[in-house]
């Protein structure tokens, strides 16, 4: 974090990620927005005071277990899922509190359940396919999905080979069948993409380099083999690097789906959870009416 604040703070092509309406005002700028995202709960420790400091850091996202158990929730892979603890549960209304965006990828069905009935704000599903569609220990239960649309939020579809199909690089079709599946069994406002490029793979970092990242997830037990595959990792024929991922518009429009179907899956989706959550920092409230902090 230390290094990102650094790079935003002296690079003008840069700003940091607050409110949706941040990453508008990036967009209309030609700027990088960046905000945090935790892939797991291990920066709070066990101090959930540590909610709000991380909020005010940047940090909009807190994903509530990385594969494995934790104090706070169970992973996907683990053995079994026993669900929230007493604590994951505090958690969870920690982050409504301090306007941080609960996130179940990753993280137990079980866990998952109970997070969306504990929340009062939209849980999301940041990057998770279907395990309806594909079956891999990673890939995420009809039931889970259902309840992140019932609860307002959104699940992210995964571009990660092993998650999309069992060859060794999906096809573009592969890819939106995918998506088809998701947006069947969710519906149009609760689709959105978590791609999750990742730097192990093929053309990003060489083959010998990824296997030895390969053996050290697996070593330390946050990757399950079974979900997790050796590389090297091909994502899908035509999205293969971040470059040409523009092409996975083209392959949506080609399948029937709309312009507006489309701005929702790129962004819309994620924009709707980021504005009823995160709200607007940039105002403060007297007397239960919003005003600008520039107002007098």
């Amino acid at each position: 974090m230390a290094w990102f604040a650094e790079q935003i703070q002296t690079r003008p092509d840069l700003v940091l990620i607050r409110s949706a309406e941040d990453i508008r005002k990036a967009k209309r700028d030609g700027k990088l927005g960046i905000y945090y995202h935790f892939q797991g709960p291990s920066p709070l420790g066990q101090d959930l005071d540590r909610v709000w400091y991380y909020k005010q850091s940047g940090v909009g996202v807190i994903q509530l277990a990385y594969n494995t158990r934790n104090p706070y929730a169970n992973g996907i892979t683990e053995r079994v899922d026993g669900g929230l603890s007493l604590l994951g549960q505090r958690l969870v209304k920690a982050c409504n509190e301090a306007r941080v965006i609960v996130d179940v990828a990753h993280t137990g069905a079980r866990s998952a359940l109970d997070a969306i009935e504990a929340s009062s704000e939209p849980v999301i599903l940041s990057h998770g396919n279907a395990l309806g569609k594909i079956n891999n220990g990673r890939n995420v239960p009809d039931e889970v999905l259902r309840a992140v649309a019932q609860n307002g939020g959104f699940a992210g579809a995964v571009g990660y080979p092993p998650f999309v199909s069992e060859k060794k690089q999906p096809t573009m079709d592969d890819m939106v069948g995918m998506v088809d599946y998701m947006v069947e069994l969710m519906g149009i406002d609760h689709v959105a993409f978590g791609i999750d490029y990742d730097n192990t793979q093929h053309g990003v970092m060489s083959d010998e380099d990824a296997t030895a990242m390969y053996d050290a997830y697996v070593a330390s037990g946050a990757w399950d083999p079974a979900a997790y595959p050796e590389p090297p990792y091909y994502y899908p024929e035509g999205i293969e690097l971040p470059k040409t991922l523009y092409n996975l518009t083209g392959a949506l429009l080609a399948r029937g789906y709309t312009e507006t179907d489309v701005a929702k899956l790129w962004g819309g989706n994620w924009l709707r959870v980021m504005d009823q959550v995160w709200g607007d920092p940039h105002a403060h409230v007297i007397d239960d009416e919003p005003i600008g902090i520039h107002q007098h």
